[in-house]
C-alpha cells in the first residue's frame, strides 16, 4: 500500500510539475459577439492591437477585436456551483463508504451508518449551495469592446496589467 500510494504521489507531482507555465498571470475570459453569443472561451494570452489570443486546453485561438462586443471575465455562476456539487459528491461517496463498514447504534437508538449515509446524500446538495454562495462574492467584469481596436487596447492593459 505505501509503494502504490508513492507511485500514485509521483505520477501527480511529475504531471503537476510539468504544466506550461508560459504565462504569470493566467485570467480566464469569455469572448460575446454583438448578438449576445459565446464565440469564445479560454485563458487569455497577450494577443495583438487588432486580434484576441485565447488559450483553451491545448488549443490556441485568434478571434478579430471586429467580431467580439464584450468580454466577460472569470468563470460562470454555473462553473461554480459544479464544482461545489462535484466535491460535495466526492465528500459523500466517502461518507456512505465509511458507514458501509460500521454498524454501531448511538444512544437514540439510530444507527450512525445511516447517519452517515444521510449526510453523503444531502453532501452534494450542500456543495453546490456552497459553490452558488461562492459564486455572488466572485468579481466578474463585463468590458464592452464593440468592435474597437482602442478599446480593446485599454481592457487588455485593464486585464493583463500590461503597457
Amino acid at each position: 500500500m505505501k509503494y502504490l500510494l508513492l507511485i500514485l504521489f509521483a505520477v501527480f507531482f511529475k504531471q503537476s510539475y510539468a504544466q506550461d507555465s508560459s504565462s504569470t498571470k493566467k485570467i480566464f475570459v469569455r469572448l460575446y459577439n454583438s448578438n449576445n453569443e459565446k464565440i469564445g472561451k479560454g485563458y487569455l494570452l497577450y494577443g495583438y492591437d487588432s486580434l484576441i489570443e485565447i488559450k483553451q486546453h491545448a488549443a490556441l485561438n485568434t478571434f478579430p477585436v471586429q467580431q467580439v462586443a464584450y468580454i466577460q471575465t472569470r468563470r460562470s455562476t454555473g462553473h461554480s456551483i459544479l464544482t461545489g456539487a462535484a466535491i460535495g459528491t466526492a465528500t459523500g461517496v466517502i461518507l456512505i463508504g465509511i458507514s458501509a463498514g460500521a454498524d454501531t447504534q448511538n444512544s437514540e437508538g439510530t444507527s450512525a451508518s445511516f447517519a452517515e449515509a444521510l449526510a453523503g446524500v444531502a453532501a452534494p446538495f450542500v456543495g453546490a449551495a456552497i459553490g452558488g454562495v461562492a459564486a455572488t462574492f466572485r468579481k466578474r467584469e463585463t468590458i464592452i469592446i464593440n468592435g474597437n481596436t482602442e478599446q480593446w487596447k485599454d481592457a487588455r492593459k485593464k486585464i493583463l496589467g500590461t503597457n
